[in-house]
């Protein structure tokens, strides 16, 4: 499950998260920006705990890409859980290389990989002056629900068409991504 495409001087390679990636996510989130952080956790936070990072490299019911450029992770997705065939999905994108394309492509990635699981609804939590993501989640999904409550809407959605995986791997462990 991997893509690479051309991004500005580099190459960005999605792909599904390992546990080896832990260390990278840390850095990750130390590179991300306030704005950002508060987009993404609804609050400004700094001095995360290690095991978050081994959490969402995969495991404990959670399903994650990364977008990788020179060796670093510029962006993650996951798929957290759920029950039956909903789950909750997230998406990060480092504050140098947002307004690319790589959060839809991040969001295509990881809706192609929880459909392969047999996952059809998602759920998205986004502060409402996260314009960005709600238009992401407009222009790439079928909304289905949206309820706003304390300042954070509650978006459930379906992709819009049935995601599909280019794989390179019988594991799936490469995505492709063309813009």
């Amino acid at each position: 499950m991997a893509t690479a495409n051309a991004v500005h001087n580099g190459t960005t390679r999605i792909r599904r998260a390992t546990i080896d990636d832990a260390s990278r996510l840390a850095r990750l989130f130390d590179r991300l920006g306030p704005e950002t952080i508060q987009r993404r956790f609804f609050a400004l936070r700094r001095g995360w705990p290690p095991e978050i990072f081994d959490s969402l490299a995969g495991g404990h019911h959670r399903l994650a890409v990364v977008a990788e450029e020179n060796g670093e992770i510029v962006g993650l997705a996951e798929c957290i859980g759920g029950s039956g065939e909903t789950a909750e999905i997230a998406v990060l994108v480092e504050d140098r290389c947002q307004g690319r394309g790589l959060g839809g492509a991040l969001l295509q990635s990881v809706l192609a990989a929880a459909a392969a699981a047999g996952v059809r609804r998602f759920v998205g939590h986004v502060l409402c002056g996260n314009v960005a993501m709600i238009r992401l989640l407009e222009r790439a999904t079928r909304i289905l629900r949206r309820r706003t409550a304390d300042g954070v809407d509650v978006i459930t959605f379906t992709a819009k068409r049935a995601p599909r995986l280019r794989a390179v791997s019988p594991a799936l462990s490469e995505i492709s991504w063309r813009r």
